[in-house]
């Protein structure tokens, strides 16, 4: 299986515009299928469908649009209690669910929520934790998990 790095164009908290890079593999002729997990960008999940563009001078593998939901969806949590156990007890529950749980620094995390995972009963539990311990945002909601915060 070949890896292709792929720039994904999005505004950066200073407002510029930046590129996140996410790890991809051809998917057909004409598509790739993301691979790694999105931190910076919304409306990217895990297993998503992509088109590019290639640069033509540098051979840069550019998005140009994502055409197929995986129906997974990802939230970023950002740690303020940084204890290994209050973290592990996170991480550990949200990967018990079947999500996908990545890194970019002890306090930072991208969370892949599979379609399957009840997401109205993992809105309760992220909500459940006091503000001074974690925060946590929506990147990319799902058709699917928003159905499950519809029901009541």
């Amino acid at each position: 299986m070949i890896y292709h790095k792929v720039g994904v164009n999005y505004i950066n908290l200073d407002n510029e515009d930046d590129y996140e890079w996410l790890v991809c593999v051809k998917n057909d002729q004409n598509s790739y299928k993301v691979k790694s997990l999105p931190f910076f960008i919304n409306h990217f999940a895990l297993d998503d469908i992509i088109t590019i563009n290639i640069n033509d001078i540098s051979g840069v593998y550019i998005c140009e649009e994502r055409i197929q939901s995986s129906g997974s969806s990802i939230i970023r949590i950002i740690f303020y209690n940084l204890t290994t156990d209050f973290i592990d007890s996170v991480i550990n529950y949200l990967a018990s669910l079947g999500c996908t749980c990545g890194s970019m620094a002890k306090h930072f995390y991208s969370i892949n929520i599979p379609e399957n995972v009840d997401y109205q009963a993992l809105e309760k539990y992220m909500k459940s934790f006091d503000i001074s311990n974690l925060e946590y945002s929506e990147g990319c909601i799902s058709d699917k998990h928003w159905l499950d915060l519809e029901r009541i």
